[in-house]
């Protein structure tokens, strides 16, 4: 069976699918004990499709946000309360809905040249303002927030400007400048409880991780993605480091001392034993 609309709209559905017999059967069976029913299901059911307001309105652009996935696209709670995420596997972008502050943002990460990053950093910066400001669309904030190989660029708008239009404006916006990506792989070293982690990234993904202590390779492992998550994992002690690096925040905090050479890299991998 096709899957005719995104699972945000589950729950008001399945409100509406049982309130439309409960309807017909005291229709037909009407009575004075079917009031009490009748009365009591119908403040549910405006309950819940008040409760669902949001769902609606999220679901109504999820056709412009994620154009090739927005029926099986996931729709979830992000850190800060009364907020939903959607990521656009396709253009990489972040789409977070504030329903409590009924604002609106658009967020991607651009990658840069680690050799050039300063340079080009303030030319694509240039670029995002400029290219915002002649959309010509009501925009209560955007902001770059700048890193050593990558920058994240997000535009906020307020929930009565996030129309169709605009949405789609801002996306397609993002996906030309992502065009001018840094487009190879990336390698990093970490010093981490005497012990040495190298991997290699490519626009924010592991795709292969060492673990070096008192000069040898303990662990190596080589990590394939697939609609966005990880097939296979590193394990072992590399995967208990990787975590507890992930956990205290130390990947998103990169410099120039943790990039390498491919060079260097590949002849510790090549070295290693599977």
């Amino acid at each position: 069976m096709p899957i005719i609309m995104n699972r945000i709209l589950y729950p008001p559905m399945i409100v509406i699918g049982l309130s439309i017999p409960l309807y017909i059967c005291c229709f037909i069976n009407w009575s004075k004990e079917c009031l009490p029913v009748f009365v009591l299901w119908s403040f549910i059911l405006l309950f819940a499709m008040w409760k669902s307001i949001d769902n609606f309105w999220l679901n109504r652009r999820l056709p412009v946000m994620c154009p090739n996935h927005y029926k099986t696209v996931r729709v979830k709670d992000v850190e800060y309360k009364q907020s939903v995420g959607v990521y656009d596997e396709d253009s990489g972008i972040h789409f977070v809905h504030d329903y409590e502050n009924n604002l609106f943002l658009i967020e991607r990460v651009m990658y840069t040249n680690p050799s050039r990053n300063s340079k080009e950093y303030e030319e694509r910066k240039y670029q995002f303002i400029t290219r915002i400001e002649q959309l010509k669309v009501p925009i209560d904030d955007k902001n770059i927030e700048p890193g050593i190989i990558s920058f994240s660029c997000f535009v906020c708008l307020e929930q009565k400007n996030a129309t169709l239009e605009n949405i789609k404006l801002i996306r397609n916006t993002f996906v030309d400048l992502a065009k001018d990506d840094y487009q190879q792989n990336v390698y990093l070293k970490y010093l981490f409880n005497d012990a040495i982690i190298y991997i290699e990234t490519f626009h924010g993904r592991f795709f292969k991780a060492m673990l070096v202590e008192n000069g040898k390779v303990i662990e190596k492992n080589c990590i394939t993605w697939e609609n966005g998550k990880p097939i296979n994992k590193a394990s072992g002690k590399l995967a208990s480091t990787i975590e507890e690096m992930f956990a205290r925040h130390l990947f998103g905090k990169i410099t120039l001392d943790n990039i390498i050479d491919e060079q260097e890299f590949c002849q510790l991998w090549a070295k290693a034993k599977e």
